[in-house]
This record gives C-alpha cells, structure tokens and sequence, in this order.
C-alpha cells in the first residue's frame, strides 16, 4: 500500500523538474484481488496492485496533463515534461496617446521605403516579405550619411498605428537613431489621424521606446 509518506517523495520529484506555473499532482490506485470459483473449487486466485500518477501543468493559462504509473526519477520527468510548455520569448506591451506626444519631431535624413528595403536593411531572412502588399505599410528607412542604417514600419487599424521592426544596423547603435526613427513613425502616424500607437518591445528596446512617451501596459509572453 502506498503510504502517505511514499506519496510526498513522489510529489517532491514532479515539483523538481516541474518550471510551470502550476503543478498538480493526482495519484490513484490500490490493491485488486480476484478469486473464481468452479464447482466449489478455486480455480485463479490474483492479486494486484497498481498506482497511476497524473501530472496537470499550468503555463501562461494553458494547461497540459500527463500521465505514469511507474514513479523513478527518470519516467516522472519526462511525465512532467511530456506536453508542458516552455517561455519562448518576453516582450513588453507598450502604448501612446498620440495627443500626448510631447517629443518634437525629429531632424534625421528618413525617407519613406518599401518593405523590400525595410528587409535590406533590417538584415531579414531572403523572401520573408516578398508576398506581403507594401500598400498595406509605411515604411521608412534612416540614413546615416550615405548608408541606410536603420528602419521600421507602421500599419494603421482602427485608429491605432502599431509600430514593428525597428531596428538599427549593429554599427549604427547608440546614436539615438531607433528612437528618433520610432518618434517620426508616431508623428506620422498623428498626421494620418491615428489616436494611439502600440508597439512591443524587448528589454533592450524599453528605454528607448519609453523616451518617445511609450508606457509600459503589462508583458507577453509566448510559450511554445
């Protein structure tokens, strides 16, 4: 019989390689015995005992279950790992009331693209944008003499400019032109009659983004 002590040991062993948000753990089971009878004789006389232990695992608000029914350390990890999810990336939900931009635009040599050089100089994968409509996006390209070094894109809905792919050549940074770059997009953005714009940021784009008068609304994470 599994004793209550037993089931602490095997509980501390899902909680160790367990890095979900929740865990919870379920053991079932017991002792079986079955005896036949045949002309008042017995004829199978059995016993069994079995224990099952399923794993529930909470990420992000998703939830996996998985189950064993044999308890050493290495069958219960991979019962903890066998449908959880795992933080892939971090970034932060940023937002701005356009009516409350209160950065000047800013004089730096940017001039409207498209998405083809927005990947040139945004050093992305060959093709990735290629069947993507440039109508859809404004784009823009900032230049530092006479190199493109850094770029970004906006696309309006609903009166809110989302701002994606700003990004400066490795070179170029730390000049101020990603930011002065975003702040062009949000007066862009104000001109063609946005309200807001949004935008996510990595860590080390928080500070920059937050320069313009993006605040902070919370993170995102993804799990895959």
């Amino acid at each position: 019989m599994l004793t209550q002590e037993q089931a602490h040991e095997i509980f501390d062993k899902v909680r160790k390689h367990s890095t979900a948000d929740e865990t919870e753990l379920l053991i079932a089971g017991g002792r079986q015995a079955l005896t036949r009878f045949a002309n008042n004789t017995i004829h199978q006389n059995v016993a069994e005992e079995n224990y099952v232990v399923s794993v529930r695992t909470v990420f992000g608000g998703r939830t996996a279950r998985a189950t064993t029914n044999k308890f050493d350390d290495e069958n219960l990890r991979r019962a903890v790992e066998a449908r959880r999810y795992s933080l892939d990336t971090a970034t932060r939900s940023m937002g701005l009331a356009l009516a409350d931009l209160r950065v000047p635009r800013p004089d730096i040599d940017a001039e409207p693209a498209d998405l083809a050089a927005h990947a040139r100089v945004g050093e992305l994968p060959t093709g990735l944008l290629d069947t993507v409509d440039d109508r859809s996006f404004h784009v823009l390209v900032a230049r530092l003499g006479a190199e493109a070094v850094s770029t970004g894109i906006a696309f309006d809905r609903d009166g809110d400019c989302g701002i994606y792919n700003v990004g400066t050549l490795a070179h170029a940074r730390r000049r101020g032109i990603g930011t002065a770059l975003t702040a062009v997009l949000a007066h862009d953005a104000a001109a063609r009659g946005c309200k807001t714009a949004s935008l996510q940021a990595t860590a080390m784009a928080e500070r920059a983004y937050a320069a313009v008068g993006f605040r902070d609304l919370g993170r995102i994470l993804e799990y895959v």
